[in-house]
């Protein structure tokens, strides 16, 4: 279960179809005045590259809880044929808590994901942003939330990611705890409609949060995306934070500098990837 290396003319391939993807995200977001924000690595590359970073593979946008909601809920009508809305309600297989806009026509199979029945295209990540709790116990249940909701997850795909990332007794122990609750949560719909619940019902306050990122460091000040500002992703214009320098600077440190060569490389474990064929064949193989 090896995970395949992005050649340079399958990365620039990935790239311009999600970067098609985006366009027809921001066209919607005009037309019904949706607030987002181009975010991460995608942010870095609109700074520094004025488009992708060279060797990244995916698009990141925030978008508030409110227009994210609204946008999930015209998105499909005004998307094209062979794009395809992703999230719980629409693809019941899929097992993120934020919605992607896959094109189905492509192949992207991540290796967690690699038997798992669901839309499996190339795609873009749409987060939602929420409030934080205001108190410091708050704050504690949200985290311990979060890593219940991710250790959840992980019982119901191959972990080959965390068997790559961490040491064979760290994947190991992270595999026994998502089995064991599985057995006091067995419903893992329950799990994300509680979650959602408990997202929506947080009262708005300076600090605004990425429930589902999947790194440490998730919470951001409000002011920090109050406004946007135009930028140039490629021959894209798109919608950055006002306040990016500081939010890339609290992510990155010195983003500006180039990595070393060797960290010069895409992020996702990928088993399958086809800019030209549907993930409908490669699944069916597997």
């Amino acid at each position: 279960m090896d995970s395949i290396v992005l050649s340079e003319i399958e990365l620039k391939g990935v790239q311009t179809i999600e970067k098609d993807v985006l366009a027809h995200f921001v066209q919607i977001c005009e037309k019904y005045n949706f607030k987002y924000f181009i975010t991460y690595g995608t942010l870095i590359g609109v700074v520094r590259h004025k488009g992708f970073i060279p060797w990244d593979d995916d698009i990141d946008v925030f978008m508030p809880r409110n227009d994210y909601d609204e946008f999930n809920r015209v998105a499909s009508a005004e998307l094209p044929d062979y794009l395809f809305l992703q999230n719980r309600k629409t693809d019941p297989e899929y097992l993120g808590g934020f919605t992607k806009i896959r094109n189905s026509n492509t192949t992207f199979i991540e290796t967690n994901y690699m038997y798992k029945k669901m839309n499996q295209g190339i795609y873009i990540d749409i987060f939602p942003l929420d409030y934080c709790p205001s108190t410091r116990l708050g704050n504690l249940i949200m985290d311990c939330k979060k890593k219940l909701l991710f250790l959840r997850t992980r019982s119901e795909i191959v972990v080959v990611e965390d068997a790559i990332r961490h040491k064979k007794c760290i994947s190991g122990l992270i595999q026994l705890a998502s089995y064991i609750l599985k057995l006091f949560y067995p419903n893992i719909d329950k799990m994300f409609s509680r979650t959602e619940k408990y997202l929506r019902n947080i009262k708005d306050n300076d600090c605004v949060c990425n429930f589902y990122a999947y790194v440490s460091k998730y919470r951001f000040p409000k002011a920090w995306f109050k406004d946007g500002i135009q930028m140039k992703f490629e021959d894209i214009d798109v919608i950055a934070p006002e306040n990016y320098d500081a939010f890339l600077k609290y992510l990155y440190d010195d983003y500006m500098k180039l990595p070393p060569e060797k960290d010069r490389a895409t992020r996702h474990f990928v088993q399958s990837i086809d800019c030209n064929k549907s993930y409908v064949s490669y699944l069916n193989k597997l």
